[in-house]
């Protein structure tokens, strides 16, 4: 705090003012995702020495933010150890608000409905940190690639002299054939043999994977057929249907139209005209 508040005096008199005239407003940006799942921002205030104080209060528990990489918080604190921090953090919230002269009931609040909020992660993390400490326990071999051991360089010696000397042993009783050009080469073969095998597998997998597909394609191209004869048929019928429709219109249209064109003779006939014609 001394360092700030020497450079802000040097800073100020450089520009020929005095630090009361800047108007500087100091708050403390505290880390605190272990607690709460984010970072606490403190009441502003103007005053250097107030900050400092704030900054005192808070400044303990900045060893709870601190980046573990994959391991959790609790590689380096028991669950104990982090519930007590978690309460002699609520204290310390609660002095810096007040020593900022705020109110620190809406903030104590806030942060522990946070708190509660962040326990799924805690759990999940603690039984990581359990399940991790149990792997501890087995040997180095059956341990997780991140928890296992490195071995010591001289130990590695020691294995690899055994090793050698054991060859050398089975190699003298003709248990073990040295390796020869030809071993080498049938090696050789062995892994080409492979190779080859191999891609003769994935080539028909793809030959499988390529007519899969053309069925697939086929199957779509008769389901398309099918659905096109029967809407061509559906359109037959409709138009069969239209044309019938027509024809019986047109038929009702002419039999109408003959009995409108009917005059009186057509209906009495050439008797019944002259028997009405002659007198009586």
């Amino acid at each position: 705090m001394e360092r700030l508040h020497a450079s802000l005096i040097s800073a100020a008199a450089e520009h020929g003012r005095n630090v009361a005239d800047l108007k500087l407003r100091f708050l403390v940006h505290q880390p605190a995702g272990c607690f709460i799942g984010g970072d606490l921002r403190s009441p502003a205030v103007r005053s250097i020495e107030v900050f400092g104080k704030m900054r005192s209060l808070l400044e303990p528990f900045r060893q709870y933010a601190k980046n573990m990489g994959w391991q959790s918080v609790y590689w380096c604190y028991d669950p104990v150890h982090l519930q007590d921090a978690w309460e002699r953090f609520q204290i310390a919230v609660a002095d810096t608000w007040e020593i900022a002269g705020v109110d620190s009931t809406d903030i104590l609040q806030k942060i522990c409905s946070l708190y509660e909020a962040h326990a799924p992660f805690r759990s999940t993390g603690l039984q990581r940190w359990e399940r991790q400490h149990m792997a501890m326990h087995d040997k180095n071999k059956h341990r997780p690639w991140r928890l296992r051991e490195k071995m010591n360089p001289s130990l590695r010696l020691e294995r690899w002299e055994r090793r050698h000397m054991a060859m050398e042993d089975k190699n003298k009783y003709g248990r073990v054939r040295k390796f020869t050009p030809e071993s080498r080469l049938s090696r050789k073969l062995l892994t080409v043999r492979k190779l080859i095998a191999r891609w003769a597998h994935m080539l028909k997998r793809e030959v499988r994977l390529a007519d899969k597909e053309r069925q697939k394609v086929i199957r779509q191209r008769k389901a398309q057929q099918k659905k096109d004869q029967e809407e061509r048929r559906r359109v037959e019928v409709l138009n069969e249907k239209r044309r019938r429709e027509a024809e019986r219109s047109r038929r009702e249209w002419v039999r109408k139209r003959m009995r409108s064109d009917l005059t009186m003779d057509d209906i009495l006939g050439p008797k019944d005209v002259l028997r009405e014609s002659t007198p009586s």
